[in-house]
């Protein structure tokens, strides 16, 4: 994993702004009876919004639908990109909706443009009367900009909160690994809001809660920016400071819920800084990068976890104190070295997306015992594992959570791959320290 050693100029950032936003839904639906007229679709009595919006939201969406800013379009479905089933199917298709969208002969294309500020009338606007097409269809509402699928239960507790944003419910946070077995997150969706997307690099594979803080971050721009496009007239470029706090309170309304304090009544933050490129090699659009904060060196990864404490807590993981000589911990131990070379070949044939490999290993610790700790593996060479330590060192004063470490195949003491949250393979030691610790 790479080093964040460079230190940040910690000058502030400017991003781009759009002050109008474009919006736009996709309704996809099987035209079985003849095909709708998109006019009539969007002045038909709003039922689904009645019921489902509240005010004052409600009239101000009906205001903005009664001034025809909400223009609707019907297409053939074959005239609109190809839809990315395999990225819905990741992040989670209903069945129901799968089976619309495969069989849907045409789509509704519905939009307008709206004023950057809160609360995005013209973005519930939009939505809204997306909801109201596709319960009239039995369509599916489709949103292009974030590449989801967004069903009308969902929607309807969009609404909810009565035109508030929690940016968890307009954006994505896709995460892949790459050749090096290092992780890559983005954003899909900032661009509802006239803003970049965000990226984070080298980040350690098993490190998937790390959308918590992007979101956050996406919380805190998309905020920032409603305040800066109410200026006269309204900028093109939103200036974000050296260091951008994130606390406890920005990460629950991200996160679409309310804040609650600890026990000791402090909120907890963390420090992120934004990069952002004047524009890649090839020519596309940039991506404002998440990055450490002015004065932070070292690991990408032991900075990545820290954050994520510093914001979240800390992890809760049980420490068992267990004898590894014992006869069940060492037939354990034997049937994990035996697989080993199989593993091995799926890891380099490489895992589905979303399962991750972690291997054991005992670290001396300064009294001459060993303290066994789990690497999530980045790659396996022929005698070597690096991988990232996923467990905070109780005893083991140079080691820290998220730091890159090399261990020799040999002195592998167990092998897990996870799944999935519940399922995992291998951890046969885990089985052993889980019962003994009964």
């Amino acid at each position: 994993m790479t080093s964040s050693s460079r230190q940040r100029s910690g000058e502030p950032t400017t991003l781009p702004l759009l002050p109008l936003v474009p919006v736009l839904f996709t309704v996809f639906f099987i035209a079985d009876q003849g095909l709708p007229n998109a006019d009539e679709l969007l002045t038909a009595d709003p039922l689904w919004a009645r019921e489902h919006v509240p005010e004052p939201l409600g009239g101000a969406i009906a205001d903005f639908r009664k001034r025809g800013l909400v223009l609707g379009e019907v297409v053939p479905k074959e005239e609109l990109p190809e839809l990315p089933l395999q990225l819905l199917e990741s992040i989670g298709l209903p069945e129901l909706e799968e089976r619309v969208l495969g069989a849907a002969t045409h789509a509704v294309l519905l939009r307008a443009l709206d004023l950057n500020v809160a609360p995005r009338t013209g973005l519930w606007a939009v939505l809204a009367a997306a909801c109201e097409v596709a319960h009239r269809l039995h369509g599916v509402v489709f949103d292009p900009e974030g590449l989801r699928v967004i069903t009308l239960e969902k929607a309807s507790k969009y609404f909810e909160r009565n035109g508030a944003i929690a940016i968890r419910d307009h954006v994505i946070v896709p995460f892949s690994v790459d050749e090096r077995g290092v992780g890559w997150m983005t954003t899909r969706g900032m661009t509802k809001f006239g803003l970049p997307e965000l990226e984070v690099q080298d980040i350690p594979p098993d490190l998937l809660q790390l959308s918590y803080l992007v979101n956050t971050t996406g919380q805190f721009l998309v905020e920032r920016a409603f305040d800066t496009v109410r200026a006269t007239p309204p900028p093109s470029s939103l200036e974000v400071p050296p260091a951008i706090r994130l606390d406890g309170e920005l990460f629950a309304r991200a996160d679409g819920g309310e804040w609650e304090h600890g026990a000791s009544g402090v909120t907890r933050s963390t420090l992120v800084s934004l990069r952002f490129p004047a524009g890649p090699p090839d020519g596309g659009t940039p991506f404002a990068q998440i990055v450490p904060p002015p004065g932070v060196s070292g690991d990408m990864g032991v900075w990545l976890y820290a954050s994520l404490v510093e914001l979240l807590g800390p992890r809760q993981e049980p420490v068992f104190h267990v004898a590894t000589e014992g006869e069940a911990m060492q037939a354990a131990h034997a049937r994990a070295v035996a697989e080993l070379r199989d593993v091995k070949a799926r890891f380099h044939a490489g895992l589905r997306p979303g399962q991750i490999l972690y291997v054991k290993h005992g670290f001396p610790t300064p009294d001459g015992s060993k303290e066994f700790m789990w690497l999530a593996v980045e790659r396996w060479t022929a005698t070597q594992v690096v991988g990232t330590l996923v467990n905070e060192p109780d005893d083991v004063p140079e080691l820290q959570l998220g730091q890159e470490v090399a261990i020799d195949e040999a002195d592998i003491f167990d092998w897990m791959i996870q799944l999935s949250a519940e399922r995992r393979e291998g951890g046969y030691t885990l089985d052993v320290a889980n019962n003994q610790s009964r």
